[in-house]
């Protein structure tokens, strides 16, 4: 799942990968939804936590990257998905326990300069396998993590 939203605080966006498929994991996104919009609070580690609240004793986990998107800076939280790339670069920070795995779980914040372009991926990127059966993996998706969409 994604979401993006113009907030008080700046621009909000979430990555998310939800375990299982089906019914399941749509009935899990839609609770993610849910919570999303009852935020009065923009903080990344702040989003994390309420998502996490609203999922914990659910069945299924959820990977989520959270990036608030500021004037100068950047601040991101990691909920075990794959970091996003700035500028080409795979951003530094780091990476806490999925969604819904734990009720005391706690992110950290990482913050950053504001880069020009901002990726964000999911592990389906990096293991889409080509006819030949070979992973895409880290290394292209950091190769073409500079690119337009419309290129990738």
């Amino acid at each position: 799942f994604y979401y993006a939203a113009e907030t008080p605080q700046g621009k909000l966006v979430l990555l998310g990968d939800v375990s299982g498929k089906g019914l399941q994991a749509a009935m899990t996104v839609s609770g993610i939804l849910v919570a999303l919009r009852t935020l009065d609070v923009w903080d990344p580690c702040h989003v994390l936590s309420k998502l996490n609240q609203a999922l914990v004793g659910s069945a299924g986990f959820v990977t989520c990257c959270c990036v608030l998107v500021r004037d100068a800076d950047v601040l991101v939280a990691n909920a075990g998905h794959p970091a996003p790339y700035f500028d080409c670069v795979e951003c530094a920070g780091e990476s806490g326990l999925p969604l819904g795995v734990s009720a005391d779980a706690a992110w950290e914040v990482s913050r950053h300069r504001r880069p020009a372009l901002l990726n964000l991926i999911s592990d389906g990127v990096v293991e889409a396998r080509n006819s030949g059966g070979e992973l895409f993996g880290f290394e292209r998706a950091l190769a073409v993590s500079g690119k337009p969409a419309k290129e990738i």
